[in-house]
């Protein structure tokens, strides 16, 4: 697709873009705080509260990193681009290289409770594999 003919498709549909670029991120920031909230609430962990906030807030930051790195970065430059096997092998090595980072943020979180971390140190294969 030539840029001419993206440009004309977006033209077409100015509306939506503008109404999404003015309330885009009053929107985000709604979703990421009730996934924080709805975190912090549905944890099952008996974990102090501070705790528990440092948990679910890593997770939180963890997620929406990789959601924007895929929305600002991955999506345009390569789906859009129509470069899916590029779009997909950077999707997974990026998941690959991630993966570690998370597990040890959940361990150096879990320090203090030896049970929650030796489930992440015991499962790596299975976390790396989801």
């Amino acid at each position: 697709m030539h840029e001419h003919s993206i440009h004309r498709k977006h033209l077409r549909n100015a509306h939506f873009y503008t109404y999404a670029e003015q309330y885009s991120l009053p929107i985000h920031l709604t979703f990421w705080i009730i996934f924080f909230l709805a975190l912090v609430l549905l944890d099952t962990n008996d974990l102090p509260f501070r705790t528990n906030i440092i948990s679910n807030l890593s997770m939180t930051l963890f997620f929406a990193g990789i959601v924007y790195a895929n929305i600002l970065y991955l999506i345009p430059k390569y789906l859009f681009a129509q470069k899916t096997l590029l779009y997909i092998l950077f999707l997974l090595l990026g998941i690959v290289l991630i993966t570690p980072i998370y597990i040890s943020m959940r361990m150096i979180t879990f320090r203090n409770f030896p049970d929650l971390a030796s489930q992440y140190y015991n499962n790596i294969a299975s976390i790396i594999f989801l």
